[in-house]
């Protein structure tokens, strides 16, 4: 999943500190991003990918174009782009809403706050655009249940009595078989491409000789005599797709 995001603000101290956010948030994310930063709000709208832009960081209060006003301009070009007010003045939320505004979020900004806004945001934006990103595993350990979306998870693999679960920079590990994996998680999404591990089809980005890159995972991954036709034929079908 990639997002694109724009800044438009027309103090730099103030673009770099939402970037420092930004780049926090993702961090620890397997997502792609990129970062647009306008100084006004005509830059903003000059920005010839605008009607692409997935979330918006706007301050009320520009040089050239109040916030409020450049948000309905925006949302003449791009309806889908969810705007995010950025303000010290609390004052204008209410006219602010009424301009279809996703969010808010007041400065000096508070870390905590910005990463609820964002996880709000990426879940929408997820959903518009991949309707299996709504998809989850529930794993069920210490007498309590996560549900890790399908997207999250890199491969799952076995060593010896333990599954462990792969989440980029995360990890699960918990007793179990893959026999109950393979009957509990919607297969449609998963490789089994070794003994040893259950892949996320999207995650793979390359294939060399008898190994897998997958993405968000900086090792490579085996692929087993018993499971290369059915890894092949992933492959293919992935190859396929890049081509339309």
């Amino acid at each position: 999943m990639e997002y694109r995001i724009i800044i438009c603000d027309d103090e730099k101290l103030h673009r770099d500190i939402l970037v420092e956010h930004i780049e926090g948030y993702f961090a620890d994310r397997t997502s792609e991003y990129e970062i647009i930063q306008a100084s006004s709000g005509e830059e903003a709208l000059g920005y010839g990918g605008i009607d692409t832009v997935d979330i918006t960081f706007l301050d009320i209060e520009l040089g050239d174009i109040e916030g409020i006003e450049l948000s309905k301009r925006l949302k003449e070009v791009n309806d889908d782009a969810l705007i995010v007010f950025v303000t010290s003045y609390p004052d204008y939320m209410s006219e602010a809403f009424k301009q279809f505004a996703f969010n808010y979020i007041m400065k000096p900004i508070n870390d905590r706050r910005f990463r609820q806004v964002m996880d709000k945001a990426t879940d929408i934006i997820k959903g518009r655009k991949d309707p299996d990103s709504e998809k989850f595993y529930n794993v069920i350990k210490d007498n309590s249940m996560t549900s890790i979306p399908y997207n999250d998870i890199v491969f799952i693999g076995k060593d010896k009595n333990d599954l462990i679960i792969i989440l980029g920079n995360n990890y699960f590990k918990l007793r179990g078989s893959f026999r109950k994996v393979e009957r509990e998680i919607d297969m449609d999404f998963f490789l089994r491409c070794h003994k040893s591990y259950i892949i996320n089809k999207k995650k793979i980005i390359n294939k060399k000789g008898d190994y897998l890159t997958l993405a968000g995972y900086s090792k490579e991954i085996p692929i087993g005599d018993l499971y290369r036709e059915n890894v092949l034929k992933e492959i293919s079908k992935i190859k396929e797709r890049g081509k339309r």
